[in-house]
C-alpha cells in the first residue's frame, strides 16, 4: 500500500499544507484530515482491482527493467597480473646486462636477437631447458626456444651438450630412441635334446584339479612336450616331471634354461642339476628373448587352444596331446625340418597308405640320415641365427661401452618403488 501511494501521490506531496503536527491530539480523530496527504485522499478516491502477473504483462516488464543505479560488482580477474608472462622478469636478464659491458656484441649479431656473452651460456641454457616455462622440453624445441630470443656463436653444440647431461630429463624422461644392445643367440646344440627350455602356462580354467601347463622345449629340433599340472610344482616334482618326460626318452640334458622361478632358484635344483651333468642356465629378469623359444611354443600353444577350447573353456586339457602332436608334425622355419623327422630320422605318414611297403633299413644307414639331418638343421639354425641378427640390428642401437667403476641411469619400470603414484614416479 505504501508503494501504490507513493508512486500515484508522489507529486501531491509538495502541495501546501502545515508541516508540524496538530495541536491538539485528542482531536485528530473527529477532525478532517489535513495535511497533502490527507488532502489528496479528499480530492480522489481509488480502486484497487486484482489483476493477474501473467496479464499484467507491462507493469512487469517496467519493474524488471535494468536500471543503471543498481550496484553492479565488478568481476575478480581469471588470474592475477604477476601469473602473466609479459609482467615476469627472469634472473637472465639482468645477468645479461651485467655482463654485456665486459663481452661486447659482434657484428653478425641478428637484429631480433639479444647476444648472449660467453659467461652467461649456462645460466641462459638453464633459463631455456630447464625453467618453468621451457619445461624440459627436447633438443629441438629447447634450440628454438632460445633462438627467439638470444644467440651466440656455438648455440646448437652448447644445447647439445646440455642436454645430454641434464640429469632430471634423464631421471623423469622415457627415451624414444631405439634400444641398445645387440643380439646374442645361445649356443646351437649338436644333437637333439640336449639343450631344453622350461617354463610354465599358467591361469587357465581350473579342470580335474589341473590349470598349469609346463613346456618343454628342445633348442635343437624345436620339438615340445606339453605336461599339465594341478599348480606350480616344487623343486622336486619338477626335477621328478624332467626324468618321466625327457630323461626316460630322451637322454640326460647338456644345458637347462629357464626363468628365475622358486622352483630354478632353490638349492635342491642347483643339486639336481649338478648330479646329472646339465648346468642352469637362468634367464634375466624381464628379459623374454633368453628363453624365446619357450616363450615362443607358449605364444603358439596358447594360439591352439584359443582355436579349439574357447567355445568350452574346460575342455583345454584333451587338446593337448594334439597341441604337442600339431607342433612336433610341421616343419620348423629355423631347420627346414619337422621336429619328428629330426629326433627319429623320418617323417610320419599322414595315411596308411602313403606307408611305403620297403625292407627295414639296416641301423647304420638310419644313423647315418639322423646324422645327415642333424648337420642340415645346425646349418640351417646356423642362417636362421645370423639372419634374426641383421633383424634384430635394424630396430637396435648398438650399445655405449662401459667400464668398472661408471655410473650409468637403471631403468626403473620393473622396480617396486616407495613412491605413492607410479605416474610421477622416476
Amino acid at each position: 500500500m505504501a508503494a501504490v501511494v507513493v508512486g500515484y501521490f508522489g507529486p501531491i506531496y509538495h502541495l501546501d499544507g502545515p508541516p508540524e503536527p496538530h495541536p491538539h491530539p485528542e482531536r485528530s480523530t473527529t477532525q478532517s484530515p489535513s495535511g497533502p496527504l490527507g488532502t489528496a485522499f479528499l480530492i480522489i478516491s481509488l480502486h484497487l482491482a486484482y489483476c493477474p502477473g501473467s496479464k499484467n504483462l507491462k507493469a512487469d516488464a517496467l519493474s524488471r527493467c535494468y536500471t543503471q543505479s543498481a550496484r553492479v560488482r565488478e568481476p575478480p580477474p581469471i588470474l592475477p597480473a604477476q601469473k602473466f608472462i609479459a609482467a615476469l622478469h627472469w634472473p637472465v636478464e639482468d645477468a645479461i646486462q651485467a655482463a654485456l659491458p665486459i663481452d661486447s656484441a659482434p657484428a653478425n649479431v641478428p637484429s631480433d636477437q639479444l647476444y648472449m656473452p660467453s659467461t652467461c651460456c649456462s645460466e641462459a641454457m638453464a633459463w631455456g631447458h630447464a625453467s618453468r616455462l621451457a619445461g624440459h622440453q627436447r633438443e629441438t624445441r629447447t634450440l628454438q626456444f632460445l633462438r627467439r630470443a638470444l644467440w651466440w656463436p656455438s648455440m646448437a653444440k652448447d644445447v647439445q651438450e646440455y642436454m645430454a647431461t641434464c640429469p632430471t630429463c634423464a631421471r623423469s624422461k622415457t627415451p624414444n630412441k631405439p634400444p641398445t644392445g645387440d643380439l646374442q643367440p645361445l649356443p646351437i646344440p649338436h644333437r637333439p635334446w640336449s639343450h631344453i627350455g622350461l617354463d610354465f602356462v599358467t591361469g587357465l580354467p581350473p579342470v580335474n584339479q589341473l590349470k598349469t601347463i609346463l613346456t618343454i622345449v628342445d633348442r635343437f629340433s624345436k620339438a615340445v612336450h606339453l605336461v599339465a599340472l594341478p599348480g606350480l610344482p616344487t623343486a622336486k616334482q619338477t626335477a621328478e616331471i624332467l626324468l618321466e618326460q625327457v630323461v626316460c626318452l630322451h637322454g640326460f640334458p647338456q644345458d637347462i634354461v629357464s626363468d628365475r622361478g622358486p622352483q630354478f632358484m632353490s638349492r635342491f635344483w642347483k643339486a639336481f642339476c649338478r648330479l646329472v651333468g646339465a648346468s642352469s642356465s637362468l634367464s634375466s629378469g624381464y628379459h623374454l628373448q633368453t628363453n624365446g623359444q619357450t616363450e615362443r611354443a607358449n605364444q603358439q600353444l596358447g594360439w591352439y587352444l584359443r582355436c579349439f577350447a574357447s567355445s568350452q573353456p574346460t575342455t583345454w586339457p584333451k587338446y593337448l596331446l594334439w597341441a604337442e602332436m600339431s607342433h612336433n608334425l610341421h616343419i620348423s622355419l629355423a631347420t627346414g625340418l619337422s621336429p619328428f623327422e629330426l629326433c627319429y630320422g623320418y617323417q610320419p605318414p599322414l595315411f596308411h597308405h602313403q606307408e611305403p611297403e620297403t625292407e627295414v633299413p639296416a641301423a647304420q644307414t638310419l644313423v647315418r640320415r639322423c646324422r645327415l639331418a642333424w648337420v642340415r638343421a645346425w646349418a640351417a639354425i646356423k642362417r636362421a641365427n645370423t639372419e634374426y641378427s641383421r633383424q634384430h640390428k635394424r630396430r637396435h642401437r648398438t650399445g655405449p661401452t662401459f667400464q668398472p667403476g661408471d655410473k650409468v641411469w637403471v631403468s626403473t619400470r620393473n622396480m617396486r618403488l616407495p613412491a605413492g603414484s607410479r605416474k610421477l614416479a622416476p
